[in-house]
């Protein structure tokens, strides 16, 4: 068994297909990075990443990168894309093995029933073939290995789970909740779900941060004796047999060499994030499928998604210097989503959450308490927006790169402006106000979905409800590609919950 993508899906796939007894060909573009604690001398030296700015202009400006470490993000310049418009896409990648869980922020919420849906007007071309009562024990099974932290207080946008205990709100987050509530009966401000990063798991590698699939995920799959894992292999297409309805290997070229290999397996799961996922498959045309490989519904590369997303933040009114508490992961606040599902509908389809934290933290200049909320809005599927390949341009290894055309739709600025309003009058009802606002560019939040969509024939989808490509039984999709809409949550958990539900499927197809 092949898996392409040593990221957040691709380390689960290996968990669980090793655990079931198969032997598994982990295969990864990027190298093992050195642990954390090593020096930045010591993990330059292993990483041998250029550092110089103009290498990483496009991954600079994901919100993590001045924090993180630049070994975590690509070199862009040997890692070109296009970005076709109408708006500029942001693609951020991290090549490495455990992916971009190395900068994940651990949040951890689940679709509700109101995202796992049929379609409708959010989605005509076609919703979700799954339902949430059957994805709801993968999303327990995830929770319960991951230690995911948080209330069990739930509502009807966002289920409760199989969490471990809260921890506490900040003073200035309870304040927030006690107000917002009392005022508007169809809002909720929950503690937020996610990882502890603090936190490791008695059985996990205490080098790694818990958020890290080399914390715990990767080291089981490990443990089996099954896993062979293949660093520094940038895969460039697929190979299928003669009639193109079976897929047999990987083409792959040697990171630091240029050699071209192949590697061989009985099926191939394709988790290599997805823009990086649609890219091989369209790379993957043969005569049997000239237009790429899975895609005689023609759906192949199109309804990319991608969160439009605003950022406020502001002062706390006589708080100073704040609580010192940590942020991100279970840490903060979560507001679910309330508009058209509770409080009057809009002029637009769908709706948006908020997640934040306050008073945890101080203004840079003179330590008063800060706030943030973020607006993570829901993307309509639309078939404009979509990756293609452009033959004439390569990356370092020959291989053509993405086109990504994509452009937010009036309902989206709607919702933003929407979004924005909302914000404003819960914090200034306070007496707090809106110091910054920032507007997040596409895929600067990198919660990129779709592209390879599931759905419930192949006339207007690319895998089936267990992730199965149609044309081609025995290669899964099992990344962000999958996804039909886009919801509004964070999409890390649903991506782990869905992996792990086709892995089953995986073990009787092969």
């Amino acid at each position: 068994m092949l898996v392409v993508g040593a990221g957040i899906s691709g380390s689960w796939v290996a968990k669980e297909l090793c655990e079931a007894g198969l032997s598994v060909a982990l295969i990864e573009a990027g190298p093992t990075l050195a642990p954390p604690q090593m020096s930045e001398e010591s993990r330059a030296a292993v990483t041998g990443v250029r550092r110089a700015s103009m290498r990483q202009a496009v991954q600079s400006l994901h919100p993590a990168y001045s924090t993180g470490a630049p070994q975590y993000f690509v070199d862009d310049l040997d890692n070109p894309y296009i970005s076709g418009g109408p708006e500029r896409f942001i693609w951020i990648r991290g090549r490495q093995v455990g992916g971009r869980s190395l900068t994940w922020g651990g949040v951890c919420l689940r679709f509700s029933a109101n995202e796992l849906s049929p379609g409708g007007e959010r989605s005509p071309h076609g919703g979700w073939p799954i339902t949430y009562a059957e994805l709801e024990p993968y999303y327990a099974y995830v929770e319960d290995y991951m230690q995911v932290r948080g209330a069990t207080d739930s509502v009807a946008t966002l289920p409760g789970g199989a969490f471990r205990p809260a921890t506490e709100l900040s003073s200035a987050e309870q304040q927030f909740k006690n107000h917002v509530e009392s005022r508007w009966s169809g809002r909720h401000v929950l503690k937020c779900r996610g990882v502890d990063a603090a936190s490791p798991h008695p059985c996990g590698d205490v080098r790694w941060p818990p958020t890290t699939m080399q914390h715990r995920v990767l080291p089981a799959a490990n443990a089996t004796g099954r896993l062979s894992l293949h660093s520094g292999l940038v895969v460039s297409q697929l190979l299928t047999n003669r009639s193109g309805d079976r897929v047999i290997g990987a083409s792959c070229v040697k990171r630091h060499v240029g050699e071209r290999v192949e590697l061989y397996g009985r099926a191939i799961a394709l988790c290599a994030s997805t823009i990086e996922t649609v890219r091989i498959l369209l790379n993957s045309g043969c005569a049997a499928a000239p237009r790429g490989l899975g895609n005689s519904s023609g759906c192949l590369g199109h309804y990319l998604l991608e969160h439009a997303a605003t950022v406020m933040v502001g002062r706390i009114p006589g708080r100073t210097f704040g609580e010192g508490l940590p942020t991100g992961g279970a840490e903060g606040i979560v507001v679910p989503r309330f508009r058209n599902c509770g409080e009057p509908a809009t002029d637009f389809i769908g709706g948006y959450g908020l997640w934040g934290s306050m008073g945890r933290t101080s203004w840079p200049d003179n330590g008063d308490a800060l706030w943030a909320l973020s607006a993570m809005l829901e993307v309509l599927p639309r078939t404009t927006n979509r990756i293609r390949v452009q033959s004439n341009v390569l990356d370092r290894w020959g291989i053509p790169v993405p086109r990504i055309d994509f452009g937010y739709s009036d309902n989206e600025v709607r919702m933003r402006a929407d979004a924005e309003t909302s914000i404003r009058e819960m914090v200034e009802s306070l007496g707090w106000s809106v110091e910054e606002r920032v507007q997040m560019l596409p895929g600067q939040f990198v919660h990129e979905l779709g592209g390879a969509r599931m759905g419930e024939n192949p006339i207007n989808s690319v895998v089936n409800r267990s992730n199965q490509c149609w044309d081609t039984p025995n290669l899964f999709v099992l990344d962000g590609a999958c996804f039909p809409t886009s919801g509004w949550q964070n999409p890390t958990l649903t991506i782990m919950a869905l992996a792990v539900r086709a892995c089953s499927v995986i073990v009787n197809a092969i």
